[in-house]
Parts: C-alpha cells; structure tokens; sequence
C-alpha cells in the first residue's frame, strides 16, 4: 500500500532560492518554476492576500490538480473557505515554501 505524501515531505532535500549548480542555473524552490525553468513569483501577502488552490499554490508544490484539493482537503496545505470558494491565505503558502525570514 503506497505511504501518504505529504507536502513537508515534498519540500524536504530543495535548494534555497539563491544556490547555484555547477553549469550556472539558478536552483530555485519549486513554486518558483513553471515548465520552461522561467521563475514564477509568489506574490507577498501584502499585494495579494490570499491565492487559488490550483493552479497558485498546487504548482507552487509541484502537485497536480487532484493531489492540491487533496492535500488541502487532509489540511497540509492551509485553506480558508469564502463561502463556496476555498482559497490559500498568501502569507501561509510562503511560510510553507520557507521563502519569507522567521522572525
């Protein structure tokens, strides 16, 4: 029976965001990438308060559509509902992806 993934284990063993390979590519966190290797930004919490479930915060995490609602519905990724629309608080998903300093 296939062990459950979790989004903490997903994050385990990635680069920060300013490490660099051998051949000079710019390792970035997942979230940062789309499919052309081009960084995709996360907005700060302060310009755009919260973000869909999918595609923002799913690809963020390298999930597919199915495995963002599910990891949202288990609660590793952190969800708010506004009425019939659930949507991931910013500043959550970037504490999640360790991309903003802990105070």
């Amino acid at each position: 029976m296939p062990r459950a993934c979790t989004v903490q284990s997903l994050l385990e063993g990635f680069t920060t965001l300013d490490a660099t390979d051998t051949l000079g590519v710019t390792q970035a966190h997942p979230d940062l990438l789309d499919g052309g290797n081009r960084m995709k930004r996360i907005p700060m919490a302060e310009e755009q308060p919260t973000v869909s479930v999918w595609p923002t915060a799913g690809e963020a995490l390298g999930l597919s559509r199915s495995a963002a609602y599910e990891a949202a519905t288990r609660g590793d990724i952190p969800t708010i509902r506004l009425g019939r629309r659930v949507v991931v608080p910013t500043a959550a998903l970037r504490r999640l992806l360790q991309l903003d300093a802990t105070a």
